[in-house]
């Protein structure tokens, strides 16, 4: 079952095509946001597919007390490992 996060691995980053290894500075929450950015970004073809599962990653990361501020700032970072 899919409680609403992923965790960092190098078989997700794999799959992503993303050059990083596992990092302690990385968390479920950062991991999360760089999952929701590829899928919206790399798979937006297969949307109908993913689309119930990232609403249930948003609806997580909403009840983590990620702030604002800080969503923005992942976000930010994590766009730069997918160009």
């Amino acid at each position: 079952d899919f409680e609403g996060w992923w965790t960092q691995s190098e078989q997700l980053y794999s799959i992503m095509g993303v050059s990083m290894t596992p990092n302690t500075k990385r968390d479920d929450k950062w991991v999360t946001v760089l999952v929701l950015k590829w899928l919206d970004v790399k798979m937006v073809a297969e949307k109908d597919v993913w689309e119930l599962v990232a609403e249930k990653a948003k609806s997580w990361l909403e009840g983590s007390g990620l702030g604002m501020g800080e969503l923005k700032r992942i976000e930010e970072e994590v766009a730069g490992y997918l160009e």
